[in-house]
């Protein structure tokens, strides 16, 4: 988070020396016009998309990087508030370099001097933002270091509607963790999920087969017979999701589609190939999968079940955690004269009778389900 100066001690400063540029920020007003960056620190990893937001009285204008630093672009705004996006994976481009996200510009911004090396290089650059050329406010932004961390395999339900998310936050909500040995069953959704910095710049648009900025997702059938050719395909059609709070891609796979059969096992790689600016070698990231028959079993055999009070059955089940199963019961019966306990007779998963929906949480470890038949609740489940 930015912060403030005391307003006094930063004016005497300028005074005794104007060549100075201070890295923290003020909010005086200069010549009756105020203009001050709303957080006068900002930073991000190299790849990155930086927001710069600035508050003007008046037209004005933002000034990103110097001269000096090798990196400088001008930005008329309006007055009000404006939200500059600096794409510092584009920083050579003076055309994608800074965007708009909200306010108003005057004009394009200007590129007085584009990287000569692709990809701002970390460190620490000024800005400041001027009206009628004098300077009202100072701060600077940081370029930190970017990384390739880990690949995880996740799991959402066959039926999940992945085109309503609305944010990455409600994915975040609805995958969960696979067992150890990444199974998923047949038609539920795999989700590769990488920890990797500084693909903000880019990743959204980019074609995931290497092409496009050598970077790339592939899937490589890994238990594939004697003589025969492995089921192999890449992620540029999977469905993609960028967090940009936590530096995680995450990537959607239909199991039932690409060609994927019960009993394969796949190694997934990500990759950023030696040819990105940002990397001086090929950095990888891989997790696997393997792919099991859709099962739900109960721990209960016989027709008839008594209940006294509560009764509960466990359960087991290949399908991914919040995957709806109707479990389906007669209802309640008395045993014969004289006996008052009520009874359950179990018919089976799809049987044509009352259906009890039962939800596997993902507090339950994976794999096991438990479900509580209770006396008084008609079909009550136990997540």
């Amino acid at each position: 988070m930015g912060f403030k100066t005391n307003a006094a001690t930063w004016l005497v400063a300028v005074l005794l020396c104007s060549l100075v540029v201070a890295p923290l920020a003020s909010t005086d007003v200069v010549n009756g016009h105020s203009a001050s960056f709303t957080d006068s620190t900002v930073s991000d990893h190299r790849g990155d998309v930086i927001e710069i937001t600035v508050s003007t009285s008046k037209a004005a204008t933002v000034n990103i990087g110097s001269k000096a630093k090798g990196f400088w672009v001008q930005a008329n705004v309006t007055a009000g508030t404006t939200t500059l996006a600096l794409n510092t994976y584009r920083a050579d481009d003076p055309n994608d370099l800074v965007t708009l996200v909200k306010g108003r510009l005057k004009g394009t911004p200007n590129a007085r001097v584009p990287s000569e090396v692709g990809p701002l290089q970390p460190g620490t650059y000024d800005m400041n933002v001027t009206v009628d050329g004098v300077r009202q406010d100072v701060g600077s932004f940081t370029v930190k270091e970017r990384k390739t961390g880990d690949a995880r395999t996740l799991v959402l339900p066959a039926d999940t509607d992945i085109s309503a998310f609305e944010s990455v936050e409600e994915l975040n909500e609805s995958v969960a963790t696979t067992d150890a040995n990444g199974t998923i069953a047949s038609g539920d959704q795999f989700v590769l999920g990488v920890d990797v910095s500084g693909l903000g710049g880019f990743i959204e648009h980019a074609n995931l087969n290497g092409s496009d900025e050598n970077v790339s997702v592939t899937f490589r059938e890994s238990n594939s017979n004697r003589n025969t050719v492995p089921n192999e395909f890449d992620g540029d059609t999977a469905t993609r999701f960028w967090d940009e709070e936590t530096d995680t891609l995450y990537l959607i796979v239909d199991t039932a589609a690409h060609s994927i059969e019960v009993g394969e096992e796949y190694e997934v790689t990500f990759e950023i190939g030696a040819g990105n600016p940002m990397v001086a070698e090929s950095e990888l990231a891989t997790t696997s999968f393997s792919v099991v028959e859709r099962r739900v079993t109960l721990d209960y055999t016989g027709d008839v079940m008594v209940v006294a009070n509560e009764t509960t059955i466990g359960g087991n089940t290949t399908l991914a955690p919040g995957t709806t199963i109707n479990v389906t019961a007669f209802s309640p019966t008395v045993i014969g004269e004289g006996q008052t306990e009520p009874v359950w007779t179990v018919v089976s998963i799809d049987a044509d009778a009352t259906d009890a929906t039962l939800v596997v949480s993902d507090r339950v470890k994976h794999g096991g389900v438990r479900i509580e038949f209770a006396r008084d609740s008609n079909l009550a489940v136990e997540l």
